[in-house]
């Protein structure tokens, strides 16, 4: 996505997001080397739990993402239980963390045109009532 993003418009940002719980590219970077194995804690962010493949790292090395956030827990569960009760959608940790960025960053994102790209509903229903309950 990041490559399509850079071709049809260069001057966007992209920004990755990663889970405090596992933000392996943030490290990967830092440490310039690539952790393809990364011991995570406990997340809702299973899809992003773990090391980085080396096509992201690469990405990142090369600037096609320009710059790399890691949000909290609290945050993405908040992003969740906005996704299910303001928009009826309803969406993994994975793919709130997005909006898990911006809750967390108001100020950041004000007076700028933001997209997130929304992916994945695989939270299983015992999950989601729990994140729904202590929101």
């Amino acid at each position: 996505m990041a490559l399509a993003f850079k071709q049809l418009a260069p001057r966007v940002r992209v920004i990755g997001i990663q889970p405090d719980a596992s933000p392996s590219l943030r490290d990967s970077l830092r440490d310039n080397i690539c952790y393809e194995e990364y011991a995570a804690a406990p997340t809702l962010c299973d899809g992003l739990a773990g090391g980085i493949g080396k096509i992201v790292f690469e990405s990142a090395r090369q600037k096609l993402i320009d710059e790399v956030m890691v949000v909290s827990e609290r945050a993405t569960r908040q992003a969740i239980a906005e996704f299910a009760r303001g928009e009826q959608m309803i969406i993994e940790g994975s793919g709130a963390v997005g909006l898990a960025a911006l809750l967390e960053n108001p100020a950041r994102f004000r007076r700028q045109r933001v997209a997130l790209v929304l992916s994945g509903a695989n939270i299983d229903a015992a999950r989601l009532r729990q994140v729904l309950e202590i929101e």
